[in-house]
């Protein structure tokens, strides 16, 4: 017994394929490549912002830790001039006021400093994860794209 005909499908019984329907099942086959090649591409974009992201956390956490060294080498200095007229004058009850102001104006400075420092690591780490998720969507978008197309096969 023969073939059968289904002229929808682009088979014409013993006439066999239209060029058509060979066509269309090509396009099927690469649109489905291409949809699995994509799909692989989703764990590689997540692997390289958390890549990202911890190369930035050891970039935060080598300055903060060369600010703590440029602390300690400040803490440990010989005197400053003014302390040390201070002591040579042998009275405990003796205080440097311009000394001490600039004492809490370097803290103060400090403290800000170092909120700036960890604002700017959140929004850093705000601004790579809104990307990554901007091209996992470009991602989905695409992957829908392929599907509506194969759909029209």
């Amino acid at each position: 017994m023969g073939t059968k005909w289904h002229p929808a499908s682009g088979k014409w019984g013993i006439l066999g394929e239209t060029q058509g329907s060979k066509q269309a099942k090509s396009n099927k086959a690469k649109i489905d490549d291409m949809t699995q090649t994509i799909e692989q591409r989703r764990p590689q974009i997540s692997q390289f912002y958390s890549e990202i992201g911890g190369i930035n956390k050891n970039i935060r956490e080598n300055k903060r830790l060369s600010e703590l060294d440029k602390f300690l080498n400040s803490s440990y200095n010989i005197k400053s001039e003014s302390e040390s007229k201070v002591a040579r004058t042998n009275l405990a009850t003796v205080t440097d006021i311009a000394s001490e102001r600039k004492k809490d104006m370097m803290n103060r400075q400090k403290a800000r400093n170092d909120e700036m420092f960890g604002l700017q690591a959140t929004l850093d780490e705000i601004n790579l994860g809104r990307k990554e998720q901007t091209e996992l969507n470009t991602l989905d978008d695409l992957l829908n794209q392929l599907r509506i197309e194969r759909g029209r096969y």
